[in-house]
């Protein structure tokens, strides 16, 4: 959003422009009574890919952060509430569920805004950071899917994402982070509220996620003594000392609903030119791998995985070919591994003369 000087006494800027759009390399034009400037618009769709290729199944402009439901046949995502904004930043919106086959669509909390969100693993609850209508602090609520419950908030706390636990003790748990000062802590609460406790002792930089088991939980954290911003780490959700899975936010992993596939993004530096790629670039590749019954990841090599264009040829699994950049933007997989949600982002730009005087 472009501002100017004011008119009156105390000169209070002025906005001049609006929308969800962002304004880029501006300039004076020469005769001072306007402005050129570069205006950028995002629009975001959510995407099924399956046997038949590629559709899109949102409707809507903003549809970003797919989520399978149990069944594989329903599809919840949120449609941003400004189109100007990634879900990552902080932007919220409605969430919304697609039956994939039908194509009936519905809202699930209508008129609620919704920040962040995790469906329970039997499909029937959903867990959600909302900032409320009028944008308040974030806070964590739990609503039933078929909305024969009202939504419920479970603490009072200031809560930045959040996800199902273990489904054990006062009708199961979930796992979220709030901020204490400057720093962000990751806790556990029952789902009725009761019996919170820290879960991860020292502070992280994000949570990012929990394994399909819940028996971990996946966050970035800063590394004394190493001249980087961090690395992200598998911590034990029953207490232990973390595994490193790689250096700063070079990898993303999510898994499939059933626990049976673990999907790894890694960013590669190449240290040699390839027919798509020049030396020092980096490229992104997303790798499903196959665990082993009861396993939560494959085997990890010594100190983590290295983003190292080696690691290709060593990973026991499928590469997605282009799903590398779809993982970290909204990749969701179901059960069966050819079939996979993504949302994909359009950015349209033009050059306007924006009058000043």
């Amino acid at each position: 959003v472009l501002f100017r000087s004011g008119r009156g006494a105390d000169r209070t800027p002025e906005q001049i422009t609006s929308g969800p759009t962002e304004e880029e390399s501006v300039v004076m034009a020469p005769d001072g009574r306007s402005l050129v400037a570069q205006i950028v618009s995002r629009e975001s769709a959510v995407w099924l890919h399956d046997s038949s290729g590629d559709r899109q199944i949102s409707s809507q402009e903003g549809a970003v952060s797919p989520h399978f439901l149990p069944d594989g046949k329903r599809l919840c995502y949120l449609v941003l509430n400004d189109r100007g904004f990634d879900p990552f930043t902080g932007a919220s919106g409605e969430l919304w569920m697609d039956e994939i086959d039908t194509g009936r669509r519905q809202r699930l909390l209508p008129g609620l805004n919704v920040r962040s969100y995790d469906v329970s693993p039997d499909g029937k609850e959903v867990v959600y950071v909302s900032p409320g209508t009028k944008g308040d602090t974030p806070r964590l609520w739990i609503a039933s899917l078929d909305r024969r419950l009202p939504p419920r908030q479970v603490v009072p706390d200031q809560v930045d994402f959040a996800w199902f636990g273990e489904e054990s003790g006062a009708g199961g748990s979930v796992f979220f982070q709030t901020s204490e000062g400057n720093q962000n802590f990751v806790y556990r609460v029952a789902k009725n509220g009761s019996g919170k406790q820290r879960v991860i002792a020292e502070p992280v930089t994000d949570f990012q996620g929990v394994s399909a088991d819940k028996r971990w939980l996946i966050a970035t954290a800063p590394v004394p003594g190493e001249d980087r911003t961090g690395a992200t780490f598998a911590y034990p959700a029953a207490g232990g000392p973390p595994t490193r899975i790689c250096v700063d936010d070079t990898c993303a992993l999510v898994w499939s609903p059933d626990g049976k596939t673990l999907y790894l993004s890694l960013n590669i530096e190449m240290a040699e030119p390839s027919a798509s790629a020049s030396p020092g670039s980096v490229t992104s590749n997303t790798f499903a791998l196959p665990l082993k019954p009861g396993a939560s990841f494959p085997p990890i090599p010594a100190g983590d995985f290295k983003a190292d264009e080696r690691l290709v040829g060593t990973v026991a699994g499928k590469a997605i070919p282009g799903a590398g950049a779809r993982l970290t933007a909204g990749f969701a997989p179901s059960n069966n591994p050819a079939v996979y949600a993504h949302s994909v982002t359009t950015t349209h730009s033009n050059i306007y003369r924006i009058p000043i005087l």
